[in-house]
């Protein structure tokens, strides 16, 4: 884990690990993204989760954006002609 980042969200990111094998690691890191800025804040918008975490990650909103907006978009929503 990055040194970086904050106790409690590495905290969070290892139970949701620990607790969700079946998910890949990356699966279950975005997964701990959303579920810890729902947690901290008390919202669960997009808008709010991507500016909390883009604080205490210390990285562009937009790239936090992209990563959360992935894990929710279905495999239909990825496909087509700028994704080859």
């Amino acid at each position: 884990m990055n040194k970086n980042r904050p106790i409690a969200y590495q905290q969070w990111l290892r139970v949701v690990i620990k607790k969700m094998p079946h998910l890949s690691k990356p699966q279950a890191v975005v997964l701990g993204m959303w579920s810890f800025a729902i947690a901290m804040t008390h919202h669960c918008g997009l808008s709010t989760a991507v500016v909390f975490l883009g604080e205490i990650l210390e990285q562009p909103e937009k790239t936090i954006r992209e990563r959360l907006r992935q894990w929710y978009n279905g495999r239909v929503d990825k496909n087509g002609i700028k994704r080859r």
